[in-house]
């Protein structure tokens, strides 16, 4: 079949593809944003849906934690404190305690 714009053929369907070096099957799921796109076996969707919402509740307690006036480090352990002269930047303590805090949050 052959795209209104003459642009597409399709050759088959219900085929696994290869997408970016990844395999995806029918049925696969496709999730997408400005930070990435993730293809999620069939099989392993309620894991990833569970995982994802057990972190948005923790995200929104921490959330509120500290909207109620708790320190960011008490509510985030893995934060250290940082001095108050010192400056964030890529590579410092602190994007290491947010890799940290992101490993935790995926066991």
């Amino acid at each position: 079949m052959i795209s209104a714009r003459n642009r597409l053929v399709q050759i088959d369907s219900g085929k696994p593809v290869q997408m970016a070096g990844v395999i995806v099957h029918e049925n696969d799921y496709l999730i997408a944003d400005r930070c990435g796109t993730v293809f999620v076996p069939e099989g392993h969707i309620q894991a990833v849906l569970a995982l994802g919402e057990r972190i948005a509740r923790r995200q929104d307690g921490m959330v509120a934690a500290v909207r109620a006036g708790r320190p960011v480090a008490d509510v985030m352990p893995c934060v250290k404190r940082l001095p108050a002269s010192s400056s964030v930047k890529t590579g410092s303590r602190w994007t290491g305690a947010i890799r940290s805090y992101a490993a935790a949050e995926s066991r």
